[in-house]
This record gives C-alpha cells, structure tokens and sequence, in this order.
C-alpha cells in the first residue's frame, strides 16, 4: 500500500487530499499473454521482413549507381585517350603533308620536279605548288588571330609585300616588290617566246615568302636555323628558277620544301597554331 497526496488550488485556498493506494493488481489472463507474445513475435517478424526489403532495394539501387559510374569512368578515360591523341596532331601539318619520294619532294603525294629522266606531269606540279600556297596563306590567316597566336603577334607577317592567292592548280603570287603584279605559279609545257618567265618570277616571290618567314620566326628563337641556306634567288647554291629538265630544279624544289616544313615544324612545337585541333 502507498499514499498519494493531491494538491489543488481553489482561489486562494489550498486542499489537501490524501488518500491511501490500493496496490493489489488483478492477475492477467494467460490467453492474454500468449496473444501479446504472439502480437510481439509478428511485430517483429514484420519489421525483419521490411528491414530486409528495404536493405534489397538499397543494395539493388547501389548496385545500378555503381555500374553508371563505372560507364562514366570508362567514357572518361577513352575521352582522355582521343584528347591525348588529338593534342599530337596538327591540321595543317597532316592536311598538307610534306615529304618526298625518290628525287622528288612531295606535297600530298604530289610531286614537283621535273627530270629529263622521270618526267612529271606538268598537271601534278601544279597541284603540288597550289598546296603550298594554301599551307602558306593558312599559317598566314592563323598567325594573323590574336587568340590564336601565343608566341608572335599578329603584325609579324603583315609586313610581308608578297601576296598569295591560293587557287588550287591555279594559284598565283606577287611579284617581289610590287604587290600589284600577279605572277602564275603554275605552268604547261606551251611553247613561249620568253620560256616559263612568269613561272620563275612566281617561284622567286615563293622563296621569298618562305625566307622571310624564317626570319619573323628568327627573332622569336635566334637559334632556329633552316637545314640548308636560303638566298633570293638560290638555295644552297641550286638555282630556284626553272630550267628545261634540269636535275638541279628538282634538288632545289626539295630543298625549298624541307625548310618549309622545318619552319611548319617550329610552329608546331611553339603551340602557336594548335589553339586550331583543340
């Protein structure tokens, strides 16, 4: 037994009730117990099942996240691939591609020269000199964009009288001198009073452009040198200008061409044109 005391305020009186606690309990029925054993072992089973049901789902949405992730690692590591790829080459460089074949230089698999012995058609040098000209008139056009120039700037080549018309087949280059004059660096084998003149004028002013090029690259890297000497109108002692199936052109074409592509190639290396592939 215990006692219970009660406190109530009434206005400003207070009661005092005391009373005694009857603490004898009622036996509870063992059909009574037995449910809520029952009732208790369902609840827990249940909330079991829903743990464990809920665990699945999570381990199967774990599961899907995991192989997203692992498909977007994947796309990662081969888009890092194309890019490191991509990063070595160059447009212009792969595009317009320098290199030789025999005696002959060649500019995309076409050959300039012409030899008493191995003929080339008159058709094939012509292509091969309009793709120069594009090369030339593309380094000029880029190198003239400040964004995406990081070593030279854009009036580093303006200076530059010579001018280019790049027309495939067809392409022309001014005079040396006097911008106004056009000459054709293409050429047939059509009978002339004067034997090829425009032709040589036009190959002198491409030397030209070449050389000076060299020189604005100069006065980035003193020690960028040309492998062979470039003059106005020789090249290691070879004459530029074209004579009736002169062996001696054809070694001067791949000498002109081979300090082209070494300038091409300090381009490259200096990252001033590779703002273009990325």
């Amino acid at each position: 037994a215990g006692w219970i005391i009660l406190y109530r305020r009434t206005g400003g009186c207070v009661l005092l009730c005391i009373g005694r606690l009857d603490t004898r309990c009622q036996p509870v029925p063992h059909q009574t117990l037995m449910r809520a054993d029952l009732s208790t072992a369902t609840l827990t089973l249940m909330t079991r099942r829903g743990w464990l049901r809920q665990n699945q789902n999570l381990e199967f949405e774990l599961a899907l996240r995991l192989e997203v992730v692992s498909s977007l690692e994947f796309q990662m590591s081969w888009i890092l691939q194309k890019l490191h790829h991509l990063s070595g080459l160059n447009i212009l460089n792969d595009c317009i591609f320098i290199w030789h074949s025999g005696p002959y230089a060649t500019v995309n698999d076409f050959r300039i020269g012409r030899h008493i012995n191995r003929q080339v058609n008159w058709n094939e040098v012509n292509a091969a000199f309009g793709q120069v000209i594009l090369l030339l008139s593309s380094i000029r056009d880029i190198v003239a964009k400040p964004r995406c120039v990081k070593f030279l700037r854009p009036s580093h080549l303006h200076h530059i009288s010579i001018m280019l018309v790049p027309l495939g087949s067809f392409s022309k280059i001014s005079k040396v001198d006097d911008s106004g004059f056009f000459c054709q660096l293409y050429s047939d084998d059509s009978f002339s009073l004067l034997p090829k003149r425009n032709f040589n004028l036009a190959l002198l002013s491409l030397a030209k452009y070449i050389q000076d090029i060299h020189w604005q690259l100069k006065t980035r890297d003193p020690s960028l040198q040309l492998p062979y000497n470039l003059t106005d109108k020789k090249i290691d002692n070879y004459v530029v200008a074209y004579a009736q199936n002169d062996r001696t052109w054809v070694v001067a074409m791949k000498m002109l061409l081979s300090d082209l592509k070494w300038s091409l190639a300090w381009l490259i290396k200096q990252s001033v044109i590779n703002s273009v592939v990325k």
